[in-house]
């Protein structure tokens, strides 16, 4: 309590100011007024934006000569020019205060405080690599200043208040020796305030946070000696992280865990001061000097302390799951409006008593009695929802889940349904019930059940009834039991799904593929900055139907790649070239190993998806047909390389077999013959076509070949079978054809040498409006081209004119006949060469085949046209009247 001598001076040095301000400047009518406005403009120039970063890269900042070891829940990094106008000294204590961000929507305003009244302490680190406007911090003092009950979506700001009450201005140092100077009094000792430190405190009681990933053992003791042997600063809230040694691991983690803890959390509740009398504002703790006691467990949220965090302060979510991350947030927040809603009831189940810690050791103890301070339930939010997620495997299903549960603090209790099931209904309904109870004693949280659709059919593969009312019955208990638990499902498909266990969910959001906006920002996200735009949008267009999975796939196998080509290269060099000593630095990755690596991923996911390999043949290796190639490459080829020039995408080409002679690198390919979807089981067919079309969306851009159409989808009521079974296949093919016409990277085609025989319906705009009639060459002109496509890679006599071999043929001819003329010539050159092997005419060494202008001749006067004149005129009449 200041004296009244003390008050009397200060206030004649303010009286003496407001004169020598009016002094210094006459037009000034209340000095009082704008001294005030100084003030103001001063502190909003000390007041920085609040960003969390993530550990690695907070610690990366902080400079090497500090010789002190970091608080992760103290630390605050600025920058040279902030700290230069703020008077901070690298590693300086200072007192601050944190608010929310004036632009708040909510029903906070500016000015109100984060954390308590007294302010927090941080230990200010300077950086050079710092916005000047920016305090960055890490995610667990993040996590405790939002802990207070504010929206986590809301902003941050810091004010440095105390670093101008703390050290007196050069101004106010002036007025001061000015005064003693006129009124002979020494004041300036009055103006200058000494740094003080937060206090130590004398006990801090902490419950270690229930979580799935660790239980609660005796080693606890020690971990909580090791972390307090170095000073730290807490405060009543606060959520600290203890760092599990990998000697431990295995003690803390739970019987049903894969993977050991790395970290165990544990949340402050009770701190008493040095005065004896409870606290609510930092405090430094030490072991030796501060009594610990371990008080059971508690419930709470969880810091994002392990996700990477993007410039922007938010979890750096891959650009694939970004739309899928924002709808469980959403659904998330629904459920857990409030932060508050974290604060449920404590309990001390699993706290046992422990003994003293001898005077040799720090003092830890172990409450016996239950804790007296219940935290009160949050009563503002939605009951618990159940959100079902269709993923395919390596669409990154559990990646989203655990970011969005990390957003918003939830812990995850995962459960693969596969090892719920039992040897009967009732075992797999135990196992289920007790998973269950399980999250529900650690909730809030998320309950995630993978491969859910397994529980809906018994080993017998009928479908378990029991089982499915079950689960629908558990879901509908934690909707109206407190606290909160989200139950989240995965599964593969709707079509793997029972109607029962499908209405189980109230929410059903699907992860759908990739386009090629998505495709380029992943590439972006995964690749270094120094790949071209160029670079970019090829890889963007050559991983159409790629996956989270197969994007890290990608990754890696380029980066392996990579290694190899600099060990090679390594290899190579002679020994003793370079100084003895001398390190060679890691090859960097190029752009060379990441088409390598593309082609060869291609390669193995065209065999899995059952796609052919697609031979590189050119247009020119296809004689004659020009009309057919015309029509293709004004419908396929010219729309996939100039899409901004193209209207109107929903023409999809159904054109005859000329599919091979198509050549497009970057496009996957389906062949698929007719008989091979049928099957014999009610239903299957249907779904063998739908398959094929679900994967040609999947490779997109894609083109899907019907070879013998007829035989998939004849006319309707007239198949003549008796269930009805083409008539369904035909149905099925005709809504798929409706589907891709809406996709402009999904093209169709088909061949049939019966089209009288398809059904009408087939043959309709939107559908396979698009035909091309292949027929025969009507000209000698056209022949000679065929012949020299189909002669290109075989040996030909140079002397051979096959203008005189065209001239010998009849205008009845088809591509296929002429490859026989050209493989019979080819084996009457065989014979010939052998025989004049064995007759010694010629050594075998320098024996060549070669086709001569005879051979030909010889072939064309034995070849039998495979399509009769009569045959033809029924073709060109069918193509007349389809036109």
């Amino acid at each position: 309590m200041p004296q009244p001598q003390e008050v009397l001076a200060c206030f004649q040095v303010l009286l003496f100011t407001c004169v020598f301000l009016k002094a210094a400047k006459p037009h000034l009518v209340n000095p009082l007024r704008h001294a005030a406005y100084l003030r103001r403009q001063r502190l909003a120039r000390c007041r920085l934006m609040v960003r969390r970063v993530s550990v690695k890269t907070l610690l990366g900042r902080a400079p090497k000569d500090l010789h002190c070891e970091l608080d992760l829940n103290a630390i605050a990094v600025v920058s040279e020019r902030a700290a230069l106008g703020l008077e901070l000294r690298n590693g300086q204590w200072q007192r601050v205060l944190f608010f929310q961000d004036s632009h708040s929507n909510t029903k906070h305003t500016c000015g109100f405080s984060l954390s308590n009244p007294g302010g927090r302490w941080i230990q200010v680190v300077v950086s050079p690599d710092v916005d000047d406007n920016l305090c960055l911090v890490s995610p667990v003092l993040h996590h405790n200043l939002l802990d207070a009950g504010s929206d986590a979506d809301q902003g941050i700001s810091v004010d440095f208040v105390d670093c101008y009450t703390g050290v007196s201005s050069e101004v106010v140092k002036k007025v001061l020796a000015l005064w003693n100077e006129v009124q002979g009094v020494d004041m300036s000792r009055m103006g200058n305030v000494t740094p003080c430190l937060p206090n130590m405190a004398s006990e801090v009681h902490v419950k270690v946070i229930e979580s799935a990933q660790y239980k609660r053992s005796g080693e606890l003791e020690s971990l909580l000696i090791d972390y307090f042997r170095v000073r730290k600063i807490v405060s009543l809230g606060d959520t600290l992280v203890l760092p599990v040694p990998s000697h431990l691991a295995h003690e803390l983690m739970q019987n049903n865990a894969i993977v050991p803890p790395k970290n165990i959390y544990i949340k402050v509740v009770r701190v008493i001061g040095k005065s004896g009398a409870e606290t609510k504002h930092c405090v430094h703790v030490a072991v030796g000097s501060t009594n610990l006691y371990l008080a059971g467990t508690t419930l709470s949220a969880f810091p994002s302390y392990t996700e990477s965090i993007n410039s922007e302060g938010e979890i750096d979510v891959p650009p694939l799951l970004r739309e899928m991350y924002f709808k469980l947030l959403k659904i998330m927040r629904l459920v857990l409006q409030d932060r508050k809603t974290f604060t449920i009831v404590s309990s001390d189940k699993g706290s046992t008593s422990a003994s003293r810690v001898t005077s040799k050791r720090p003092k830890i103890k172990a409450n016996i009695k239950n804790s007296s301070e219940l935290e009160h339930k949050a009563a503002n939010h939605v009951k618990s929802v159940t959100v079902l997620i269709l993923s395919l495997p390596g669409q990154g299903s559990e990646q989203v889940i655990k970011l969005a549960a990390s957003a918003v603090g939830l812990d995850i209790v995962w459960v693969n349904c596969w090892q719920l099931r039992g040897d009967t209904s009732g075992s797999t309904e135990a196992k289920l019930r007790q998973v269950i109870v399980r999250a529900a004693s650690i909730g809030p949280c998320l309950l995630v059940l993978q491969d859910v659709h397994c529980l809906a059919k018994d080993r017998d593969g009928e479908e378990d009834v029991r089982v499915v009312a079950a689960l629908r019955e558990e879901a509908a208990k934690l909707c109206s039991e407190e606290p909160s638990v989200v139950l989240v499902a995965t599964a593969p498909s709707r079509d793997t799904l029972s109607d029962d266990l499908w209405s189980v969910w109230s929410y059903h959001e699907s992860m759908g593929e990739a386009g090629l906006s998505q495709r380029s920002d992943m590439l972006k996200w995964l690749l270094p900055s120094w790949l071209s735009a160029h670079q970019s949008l090829t890889l963007a267009q050559r991983t159409a139907g790629f996956m989270l999975g197969d994007f890290i796939a990608l990754v890696n196998a380029a980066k392996r790649r990579c290694l190899m080509r600099g060990a090679a290269k390594g290899d190579e060099q002679q020994p003793g070239s370079e100084g003895v000593g001398q390190q060679r630095s890691p090859p960097q990755l190029q752009y060379c190993d990441l088409l390598h690596a593309l082609d060869e991923l291609q390669a193995s996911r065209s065999e899995a998806l059952g796609a052919p390999h697609i031979p590189q043949v050119q247009w020119g290796e296809v004689g004659g047909l020009e009309g057919a190639k015309r029509q293709i490459i004004n419908t396929i080829q010219l729309p996939l390389r100039y899409p901004s020039l193209v209207a109107s995408k929903d023409e999809t080409l159904r054109c005859a077999a000329v599919w091979t002679a198509w050549h497009w690198q970057d496009t996957a390919g389906q062949g698929v013959k007719g008989p091979e979807l049928l099957n014999m089981y009610v239903g299957q067919s249907e779904e063998n076509v739908r398959q094929v079309f679900r994967r040609a969306h999947a490779a997109a851009p894609c083109v899907v070949f019907f070879d013998e159409l007829d035989s998939l989808a004849p006319n309707r009521g007239h198949s003549g079978d008796s269930g009805g079974v083409m008539d369904r296949i035909v149905s099925a093919l005709l809504a798929e054809l409706d589907g891709a016409a809406d996709a402009a990277d999904v093209f169709v085609l088909a061949a049939t040498n019966r089209p009288d025989l398809l059904d009408p319906a087939l043959l309709r705009p939107g559908r396979f409006e698009k035909l091309v009639f292949v027929g025969v060459c009507e000209d000698h002109e056209g022949q000679v081209k065929i012949l020299k496509a189909v002669t290109s890679k075989i040996p030909v006599s140079p002397s051979t004119s096959l203008e005189r071999v065209a001239s010998l043929l009849p205008l009845s001819l088809t591509g296929a006949d002429m490859y026989a003329l050209v493989t019979d010539a080819l084996y009457m050159a065989l014979h010939r060469c052998i025989s004049a092997v064995r007759a010694g005419h010629l050594q075998e060494e320098e024996a060549e085949v070669l086709v001569t202008e005879e051979d030909l001749q010889k072939a064309a006067k034995s070849l039998v046209p495979s399509v009769s004149t009569r045959e033809l005129a029924h073709y060109h009449s069918l193509d007349t009247a389809h036109r």
